[in-house]
């Protein structure tokens, strides 16, 4: 008897406990951005500014001091902004990006393209799509290159000018995903044993971040001015035998995607929401704070935030959610401010804006 009545003591403990925890996460109030016809690119910078694509006006826009802009290009996906207010923009008509220097909505730029086109027109066929900017508006992204539009290479774009960043294995794709205020760029490429792997620039050359384990798949999505890296892999663990029939354990793509956060050299693996079927980080901030997006124990996809070493769901901290779901985020400011997509049972998407209360 005395068992069971410390045990119920500690079980009440252990519910109190979590309760305050829950009562004590940080809350959320949510602004409704535009409407947006399904998965796309979001970008968010300090200021509180988003840009996105909105598909009643089927346009890029800009969403500053809470009023919405269209950026003035038709067919067009908004995907970064920088603190400047510089935004790099895709017209899916033109297959190309721009870039946007406020205020003229006339001053688009277009990034041009790695390679010469082979298709009819002065284009031609070739594709480029800008993925990150930083504050000196230096863009990063992926461009088709010469004589093909199968084969895509990462780019770096400064001072008016795209470089190649090539990739790890001759006549593969590589794509580069991010870049922090020193022009460090991540992103990720194939190697010559048909996997696509992270990687970050070193000394101008393209590394692949765990060049040990060549047989899985990862991806680097995003890096601050720390030097932290989101990394989404399905590296998984097996014994096989190797040379002279030594019995060792090998990585191979394994069933399940997950995130993990390198910092100083060590990965942490940030766990899920209850369920192992696949995480998927998609932006930092400068604290290492992460945002993405999760499958729970349901099945259905539901957006996180990685914040002092635990996993929150978002929707479990924002109030005004009735009928809808957080299904994604996708990036977050240094003020913890977040951007997400949701989805009602009807199917419809909208971007949001999440802004910590009392910030």
């Amino acid at each position: 008897m005395k068992a069971k009545w410390v045990g119920s003591i500690l079980l009440v403990a252990g519910c109190l406990c979590l309760a305050t925890t829950m009562a004590t996460a940080q809350q959320y109030n949510m602004v409704v951005v535009a409407p947006c016809g399904s998965l796309m690119v979001t970008g968010l910078n300090n200021n509180g500014d988003v840009v996105g694509y909105d598909s009643a006006i089927n346009t890029a826009f800009l969403y500053t001091g809470g009023l919405l802009t269209s950026l003035g290009l038709g067919h067009a996906d908004a995907t970064a902004v920088n603190n400047g207010g510089q935004v790099v923009m895709w017209s899916s008509t033109a297959n190309r990006s721009y870039l946007y220097t406020p205020p003229s909505v006339w001053r688009l730029v277009d990034l041009g393209a790695l390679g010469v086109g082979v298709g009819p027109g002065p284009r031609g066929s070739q594709t480029t799509y800008a993925t990150a900017i930083n504050d000196s508006g230096t863009i990063v992204g992926y461009s088709s290159i010469t004589g093909t539009t199968a084969v895509w290479h990462a780019f770096v774009y400064a001072n008016g000018q795209m470089s190649d960043l090539g990739a790890l294995s001759p006549g593969t794709n590589s794509n580069a995903r991010g870049i922090n205020s020193f022009g460090q760029i991540v992103g990720d490429s194939w190697n010559s044993g048909g996997h696509n792997r992270a990687f970050q620039m070193a000394s101008g050359t393209m590394t692949d971040m765990d060049p040990a384990n060549p047989g899985y798949d990862s991806e680097a999505m995003a890096i601050n001015d720390s030097g932290q890296i989101i990394v989404n892999t399905n590296k998984a663990w097996r014994q096989q035998y190797i040379a002279n029939h030594k019995l060792a354990w090998v990585a191979y793509p394994g069933p399940y995607w997950y995130t993990l956060l390198y910092s100083g050299g060590a990965y942490t693996n940030l766990g899920n929401l209850g369920s192992t079927m696949g995480t998927f980080g998609f932006g930092l901030n400068r604290a290492g704070d992460v945002v993405g997006q999760a499958i729970v124990a349901n099945g259905d996809i539901h957006a996180f935030l990685y914040h002092a070493g635990s996993m929150v769901d978002l929707n479990n901290v924002v109030s005004n959610l009735p009928g809808w779901t957080l299904i994604g985020a996708y990036n977050i400011n240094d003020w913890g401010q977040i951007v997400c997509l949701r989805r009602n049972p009807d199917g419809q998407f909208e971007i949001v804006l999440l802004t910590p209360v009392g910030v």
